[in-house]
């Protein structure tokens, strides 16, 4: 439909001046495509008041999940779009991808940071696992929303791309998955200081209470350099000291399972949907009890030692994406290609690209494989690590996993038959 069609006045197209924000957010649904990338274009610029334009057209999540699938994801498209987010039509949430950008947002409101950092594209439904489950778990939870919403700043960054697998069976039936990768939340002060670090996946109410105490924490520090970084310190060393306590488990709320429902149409039936529920809820209590227990004590460790700052934040996510979570940038593979491993394949089944060889991958020293990496992070039991351990390693049992080398609190961890 054209914007003229529409009865929508020709906004686009060089002559945009003076357009409103409710022109634009129906030229963004109902334009045609040319048009409606130009508008959602414009009203991302605009910041979350461009996004919450589109809800004031009635772009909600209940009206979609009623609607006809086709108009649904043209709506759902738009929110997406502007917001940066998959499934942004239940979260409500705008993403800025820019540091900088959310940098001036957070100094412009007084309001700290939450920044992400994930494998693959936030507004892609094939990220990776963990940021997936935040969508629904997190971001879509009524009371973790409007708390993102009103008291932060938002802003994600891909730290690679993220591995794909398809298993074609030859008669039709394809399975799409992401294969490993794993997800984090800072919380930085507008100055883009660490406040605090949740590796991993977190249940809504642990997730709420952990970045409640953060901002708070952001929001009290001294005006001066080194009174900022002593009370940093101050923060971490009274968290080592205090221990990690109980812990609620992971429960979605009915916004989230209604997200959940949609987008898994057509593929539970009866009493199956409830049983999946209840099954991811256990996959994430028993994540977080790892990440909590094991994975954050040592980011307490460090946080305690080192300032992370705007000049070495970078080199800070390097270090957990290559020390905790196990999947160094410098292994262009990420542990699926055992190195000098043979595999009986023209080119060992592989397509390099700019790939170094095995042999100067190993000069750096061992890489971490796949399986050491799902091990230590446990967000791969419902399903990377469960794919990875069933293709990589088919049976009953997989035996337990050796310690990861030279990170404290690290433990042995056996992956039981359930996980896979």
């Amino acid at each position: 439909m054209s914007l003229r069609a529409a009865g929508l006045p020709l906004l686009l197209s060089g002559l945009a001046l003076g357009a409103n924000t409710g022109d634009l957010a129906r030229v963004a649904v109902h334009g045609n495509p040319v048009d409606a990338q130009k508008a959602r274009a414009e009203l991302r610029a605009m910041g979350p008041s461009g996004l919450e334009a589109l809800f004031a057209t009635k772009a909600d999540a209940a009206r979609l999940a009623a609607a006809p699938k086709d108009a649904a994801l043209t709506v759902a498209a738009a929110i997406d779009a502007v917001a940066r987010q998959k499934d942004a039509s239940f979260s409500r949430l705008y993403w800025y991808t820019s540091l900088d950008e959310a940098r001036a947002a957070a100094t412009a409101t007084g309001r700290p940071i939450l920044s992400l950092r994930l494998l693959g594209d936030l507004g892609e439904d094939l990220s990776c696992a963990n940021s997936r489950f935040f969508r629904t778990a997190l971001y879509a939870n009524a009371e973790v929303s409007e708390a993102l919403r009103e008291g932060f700043v938002l802003h994600w960054e891909s730290v690679r791309p993220v591995p794909r697998i398809t298993i074609d069976y030859g008669d039709g039936r394809r399975i799409e998955r992401t294969i490993t990768g794993n997800s984090l939340h800072y919380v930085l002060t507008s100055r883009a200081e660490v406040v605090d670090v949740l590796p991993g996946v977190y249940g809504p109410d642990a997730f709420l209470s952990e970045i409640r105490l953060a901002a708070a924490i952001a929001k009290s520090l001294p005006a001066g350099a080194k009174e900022r970084s002593a009370a940093l310190r101050r923060h971490h060393v009274d968290r080592l000291a205090a221990g990690t306590g109980a812990l609620v488990p992971a429960r979605l709320d009915e916004r989230s399972k209604a997200l959940m429902r949609l987008k898994t149409r057509g593929v539970y039936e009866g009493d199956s949907f409830g049983k999946a529920v209840e099954a991811f809820e256990a996959v994430m209590t028993e994540d977080m009890t790892h990440n909590e227990t094991v994975l954050r004590p040592t980011l307490h460790r460090w946080l305690t030692r080192v300032d992370a700052g705007p000049s070495n934040l970078a080199a800070f996510t390097d270090r957990i994406y290559d020390e905790v979570f196990l999947t160094p940038r410098r292994d262009p593979w990420m542990g699926l290609v055992p190195p000098l491993v043979y595999a009986a394949l023209d080119g060992e089944g592989r397509r390099a690209g700019n790939a170094p060889s095995d042999q100067a991958l190993l000069q750096v020293g061992p890489l971490p494989s796949a399986m050491a990496a799902g091990a230590l992070a446990l967000s791969k039991i419902g399903g990377e690590r469960a794919a990875l351990s069933s293709l990589v390693r088919p049976g009953p049992k997989v035996a337990a996993l050796p310690p990861a080398t030279g990170i404290p609190g690290a433990v042995p961890t056996t992956i039981s038959p359930r996980s896979r």
